[in-house]
C-alpha cells in the first residue's frame, strides 16, 4: 500500500510538471519559468522583451524580440551537446504549428552558468501561409506566436492616417489661427482709424489714400458714390471722400448711443474744443418710401488745430432719429 502511494505521488508530481507548462502569447513582458527539479529551487525562467514589429504589409512582418534566459541553481544548455552516450539536443526556437519538422533554432552550444544569464535576440518573418508557431525550450512550450494576418499593417496603416489627420488638422489649425490673427490685425486697424490719435493725423495726409487704406484695412468699398467710398468697418459704415489723387480729404460715419458718446468723449480728450453750433437740413432717402424724409438737425462743430491745419468734427443730431449722430471729419489749411 505504501508503494503504491509513493508511485501515485510520483506520477502526480510528474503530471503536474508537464500539464502546468503552457505556452503563453508572446508579448512584451512575459515570462516563463521551466523547473529543473521538482522542489522548483533549481530552474530556468525565459522573459520576452522590446519586442516590435518592422517592415509591415499585408502579406508579411518582422517580428523583433530579445528572449532573456536565466539560470537558477543549476547550469542551462541551448543547442547540440555531445556526451558520452552522444549528443544530446537542448533545443531552444520555434516550430511551426502546421509544419512541425519547420523549426528555427536561437543558438547552439551556448552553456549558461549557474545563477547568471544571457540575452539573445530573434527578428522572425512573418507569413500568413506560414500559420502560427510556438516557441520551445526542448519539448517544453514557453511562447506562441498567432498567425499572422495583416493586422499588424493594418493597425499601423491606421496610425498612419491618425497622423497624417493630426498633420493635416494642425496644418489647418496653424493656417486658421494665422487667418485669425490677421484678421485681428486687420479689425484692430478699423478700430485704430476711428480713434482721435489716427484720423486727426491722417486725414488730408498724402500717404492717406483709399488705395491704402483698402490695403491696410482689408477692406473693399460697399458702395462708390462719385469719389465717395463706402466702407463696412463690422460696427458700422463709414464713408470717405478723396480728391482727384485718392488722397482722403472727408470721413463720415453714423454712429448710434453710446458708441457715439464714446467717439466724442475721446475726441474731447485729445483736446478737441467746440467751435460752433448751428441747425441743417437733411435728406434722407433710403426710408422704403416714395418720397425722401427731410428733417431737421442740431449741428455741434468741434476742432483742433494742428500743425497742418486745423481739424474739424461735425456732429448733427435730430430729435426724429433720437440717438443717431452723423459725423463728418475733415481738414482745413488754416
Amino acid at each position: 500500500m505504501k508503494n503504491r502511494i509513493l508511485f501515485l505521488s510520483f506520477v502526480l508530481a510528474y503530471c503536474s510538471t508537464l500539464c502546468a507548462q503552457s505556452a503563453i502569447e508572446l508579448t512584451d513582458g512575459a515570462g516563463v519559468i521551466v523547473p529543473a527539479n521538482n522542489s522548483n529551487s533549481k530552474y530556468t525562467s525565459f522573459t520576452i522583451q522590446n519586442v516590435s514589429y518592422t517592415d509591415s504589409t499585408s502579406s508579411e512582418c518582422n517580428l523583433n524580440f530579445d528572449i532573456v534566459v536565466k539560470s537558477i541553481g543549476h547550469k542551462t544548455k541551448i543547442g547540440c551537446f555531445e556526451n558520452p552516450l552522444g549528443y544530446q539536443d537542448y533545443f531552444l526556437g520555434y516550430r511551426l504549428d502546421d509544419s512541425p519538422n519547420m523549426i528555427g533554432t536561437f543558438g547552439d552550444k551556448i552553456e549558461i552558468a549557474k545563477n547568471d544569464s544571457i540575452s539573445i535576440h530573434q527578428s522572425i518573418l512573418l507569413r500568413p501561409k506560414d500559420g502560427g508557431r510556438t516557441i520551445y525550450y526542448k519539448k517544453t512550450p514557453l511562447f506562441f506566436i498567432p498567425r499572422y494576418d495583416g493586422s499588424i499593417y493594418e493597425e499601423k496603416m491606421r496610425i498612419a492616417r491618425e497622423r497624417e489627420l493630426l498633420a493635416q488638422k494642425a496644418k489647418q489649425d496653424s493656417i486658421r489661427n494665422a487667418h485669425e490673427q490677421e484678421y485681428q490685425v486687420f479689425e484692430q486697424r478699423r478700430v485704430d482709424l476711428l480713434t482721435p490719435k489716427y484720423y486727426t493725423n491722417w486725414i488730408g495726409a498724402s500717404f492717406f489714400t483709399i488705395a491704402t487704406v483698402e490695403k491696410d484695412l482689408d477692406v473693399l468699398p460697399v458702395r462708390i458714390l462719385d469719389l465717395t467710398f463706402f466702407y463696412d468697418f463690422g460696427n458700422c459704415f463709414v464713408g470717405m471722400t478723396a480728391n482727384e489723387k485718392g488722397v482722403i480729404t472727408q470721413m463720415t460715419l453714423r454712429l448710434y448711443g453710446d458708441a457715439a458718446e464714446d467717439f466724442l468723449q475721446k475726441a474731447i480728450d485729445f483736446g478737441y474744443k467746440v467751435s460752433g453750433k448751428g441747425t441743417n437740413v437733411n435728406v434722407r432717402t433710403n426710408t422704403g418710401h416714395l418720397l425722401p424724409d427731410i428733417y431737421d438737425t442740431k449741428v455741434i462743430q468741434y476742432s483742433k488745430q494742428t500743425s497742418n491745419g486745423k481739424v474739424y468734427i461735425e456732429v448733427s443730431n435730430s430729435p426724429r432719429y433720437a440717438g443717431e449722430y452723423e459725423i463728418a471729419i475733415f481738414r482745413t489749411k488754416k
